[in-house]
C-alpha cells in the first residue's frame, strides 16, 4: 500500500505539530548522511511523506528549515554554568561526559550527527552551531577555571573534544569501539591538562 503523502490542503486537517516535527526528523537525516548542500526540502519532503508546499508552508525558506532542525534546546552558557557548580579538578571529565551523553542516546544521535555534519561542511550558516556551541562551552569554562591563557585553553579543548567526537560518532574506528567510561576517562584527562594543566613553555 502507497503511503498517503501530505499536502497544504491537509495542514488544517492534522495535528500540525506531529507534521512538523517529521520535517525536522527528516531533515535532521538528510543533513547527516548528506550535508546541507545535500539535503533538499524536495529529498526531505519525500522522507516525511509530505508535499514540499507543505515544508515551505510550515518553514518558509530551505535555510530556515535547516536552521530550525538543526538548533534544538541547548544552551551552551547554561551548560558550562552547570558543569563550573562542582569541583574544577573534574571539570575536564564532566565537560566529555556531558558532551559525549547527547551522541549515546539513540533519542538524540541524528540530531547530534547533523549538526556535526554541517559544522564539518562549513558551507551555510547553520554550519556553525556545533562550533560555536563547543566554543561559547570551553570558553565560559576556561574563562572560571583556566590559570591563563583561556582563549587559547578554550580553542584548544573544544578543538580536542571534535577531533574524538568525530572519530568515534563519524568516522569509526578504535575510538568507535572503546568503552565509553574508558573514553570519558582519556578524553576528560586531556580536557582537564588543557584547561588547567601548564601550557608548553614558548619557544
Amino acid at each position: 500500500m502507497v503511503a498517503r503523502v501530505q499536502t497544504v490542503a491537509d495542514a488544517g486537517e492534522t495535528a500540525p505539530g506531529g507534521v512538523r516535527q517529521a520535517i525536522l526528523e527528516m531533515a535532521r537525516r538528510e543533513i547527516a548522511e548528506h550535508g546541507c548542500s545535500g539535503a533538499s526540502v524536495r529529498s526531505i519532503a519525500r522522507a516525511a511523506e509530505v508535499d514540499p508546499r507543505l515544508v515551505r508552508h510550515y518553514y518558509g525558506s530551505r535555510e530556515n528549515l535547516l536552521w530550525n532542525a538543526l538548533s534544538g534546546d541547548r544552551d551552551p552558557l547554561e551548560l558550562a554554568a552547570r558543569l563550573l557548580r562542582q569541583s574544577a579538578s573534574t571539570i575536564g571529565r564532566r565537560a566529555a561526559a556531558a558532551v559525549f551523553a547527547p551522541w549515546e542516546d539513540p533519542a538524540t544521535a541524528d540530531l547530534q550527527r547533523a549538526r556535526m555534519a554541517a559544522s564539518l561542511e562549513g558551507t551555510e550558516a547553520v554550519g556553525r552551531l556545533e562550533s560555536e556551541f563547543l566554543s561559547q562551552l570551553f570558553g565560559t569554562i576556561a574563562a572560571s577555571v583556566s590559570p591563563d591563557r583561556p582563549r587559547l585553553r578554550a580553542a584548544l579543548a573544544a578543538t580536542h573534544l571534535t577531533g574524538v567526537t568525530v572519530c568515534r560518532y563519524l568516522v569509526g574506528g578504535p575510538l568507535a569501539e572503546t568503552d565509553l567510561g574508558e573514553l570519558v576517562r582519556g578524553t576528560g584527562a586531556a580536557l582537564q591538562r588543557l584547561l588547567t594543566g601548564p601550557l608548553p613553555e614558548q619557544a
